[in-house]
């Protein structure tokens, strides 16, 4: 972790009564923390992100989500979003079993999606066709449910795409 995503996280926690049980991931966009409530035990998941850019594009894509009460995609669970801070660039969210669907900040609302030419989306389907390998169909229904209601997600792996029966 660089220092500024320590000191966002450092200052979060503090405000909140809480405390880091465990770091659940660490990419591109931020860190994420499972973190416990000091006075009552309860669990959630944090995440401080790097950019402000992705930051805000995850808060409205859970904003949306919450607005037309999504809870799954294709029986894949979706976090609630329960707690954000704008000037920390801090999502607070419940903590999601598998099979999930999660890790919003490289998603777009309609309108908002990046334009690419059709030989890069060819190049990207061939991409993650491998990296899914046989869960690759079930991908594609997902992120078509995704555009369904309005959310065009670019950054798909299977950390973010969780299926039931895969290795842990």
């Amino acid at each position: 972790m660089d220092d500024e995503l320590i000191r966002r996280t450092e200052l979060y926690l503090a405000r909140n009564g809480m405390h880091i049980t465990d770091e659940l991931g660490d990419g591109l966009h931020g860190i994420v923390l499972l973190v416990e409530d000091n006075l009552n035990g309860g669990t959630a998941a944090l995440k401080v992100h790097r950019y402000a850019e992705a930051y805000e594009r995850e808060v409205l894509v859970y904003r949306h989500f919450e607005e037309s009460r999504i809870l799954k995609i294709r029986g894949h669970n979706v976090p609630l979003m329960l707690r954000y801070s704008n000037e920390l660039l801090a999502i607070e969210m419940t903590t999601v079993r598998r099979p999930f669907l999660l890790d919003f900040a490289g998603a777009y609302l309609d309108g908002d999606e990046p334009q690419f030419t059709p030989e890069a989306w060819d190049q990207w389907e061939e991409d993650k066709k491998e990296m899914f390998g046989e869960n690759w169909a079930a991908t594609k229904k997902i992120l078509q449910s995704l555009r369904a209601h309005g959310v065009h997600m670019i950054d798909v792996n299977p950390g973010n795409i969780g299926f039931e029966m895969e290795d842990r």
